[in-house]
């Protein structure tokens, strides 16, 4: 059976969102790869007793609006702030995963006031300094410098 989200229309895009629970709101921000990775958490009863948990799909996933160009961390994060928006949310616990963590914590950076909280998990290190290291020692199975950890052998 395929579930239906609802859809907000929001600066040029249509997102899906699923809202489960009631208490503190907690938006749950997808990686590159899976947009239904939290998912499962939705009908989790000692989450859903406590917190309002709101997941929702970027641009361009699932049945949210194709992206015409490249869209940017930033206009991920917009996107995210005017659905909390939407919804009537003014502050929120903020979960991102993989490359939504990286757009969990643009949203921290341009609007801190809307972040209640941040998690993320397995973030992206795709900006600062040391990015273009990190994406060469990923590529090449080296450790960064003034690392400890070693890389993949091969």
């Amino acid at each position: 059976m395929t579930r239906r989200l609802n859809r907000a229309s929001l600066d040029g895009a249509d997102l899906e969102y699923e809202v489960s629970g009631t208490g503190e709101p907690v938006v749950f921000i997808h990686g590159a790869f899976i947009a239904d990775t939290f998912r499962p958490l939705l009908t989790e009863s000692s989450l859903t007793d406590h917190y309002r948990l709101i997941l929702y799909h970027h641009r361009g996933y699932a049945d949210s609006s194709r992206a015409s160009g490249p869209v940017s961390i930033a206009q991920q994060a917009a996107d995210c702030r005017a659905l909390l928006h939407h919804l009537g949310v003014q502050r929120a616990h903020v979960v991102g995963h993989s490359y939504g963590g990286i757009v969990a914590l643009q949203l921290a950076l341009d609007t801190p006031g809307v972040v209640h909280s941040l998690a993320l998990l397995e973030p992206e290190l795709m900006v600062g300094a040391s990015a273009q290291a990190y994406r060469e020692s990923l590529a090449g199975g080296r450790a960064l410098p003034g690392s400890r950890g070693g890389g993949r052998r091969g």
